[in-house]
């Protein structure tokens, strides 16, 4: 996301991603140390300090990392935010509905977007568990609107309209695709 400063640029980067967390309801970003507007380095925000956010007997967890950066692109911006990783989780008591994972710089061999998709107490294999299975790189709003898709009750009856445009300035500005 751009900005004339780096604040500017993780002011633009959070304020959608607040957006579509005010569908869950009440719960907040919280950034690592010199997360708003210290470049070059690697940050991470998380969704209630780590504690994710709970209702109705859902439980929702996102983590992200990110960096602030200098960019080549002066009509844009001359600074801009891009994610380094992320963490999704979606469970309900004692049971992992799924886990939405990109962490290519971690310890694990496996580098690239994947998903866990636990089937159901019952059906969980070993293999089943260890399992990674392949995905595009996945947006918090994508997350949220599983969650919702599952069974998760949203706080607001246009989750859908708020999760479309906040996800919308992410996926113009992003360098993937």
């Amino acid at each position: 996301m751009p900005g004339r400063t780096p604040t500017d640029a993780v002011r633009a980067f959070l304020d959608p991603l607040e957006v579509a967390i005010s569908c869950l309801g009440q719960a907040k970003i919280t950034l690592s140390p010199g997360g708003k507007n210290t470049p070059d380095r690697e940050h991470s925000w998380m969704l209630n300090g780590g504690n994710g956010y709970s209702r109705s007997g859902w439980h929702f967890e996102a983590q992200m990392g990110y960096r602030i950066i200098r960019t080549n692109e002066p009509d844009r911006g001359p600074w801009r935010v891009t994610t380094t990783a992320y963490r999704y989780r979606l469970a309900v008591p004692e049971h992992d509905l799924f886990r939405m994972h990109w962490h290519p710089a971690g310890n694990s061999p496996v580098d690239y977007p994947h998903l866990h998709a636990a089937l159901g107490p019952e059906r969980i294999t070993e293999q089943a568990l260890k399992a990674h299975l392949r995905t595009s790189r996945m947006t918090l709003e994508q997350a949220i609107r599983w969650s919702f898709e599952v069974g998760m009750p949203p706080a607001c009856a246009d989750w859908e309209e708020r999760l479309d445009s906040a996800e919308k300035p992410h996926l113009e500005h992003r360098s993937w695709h």
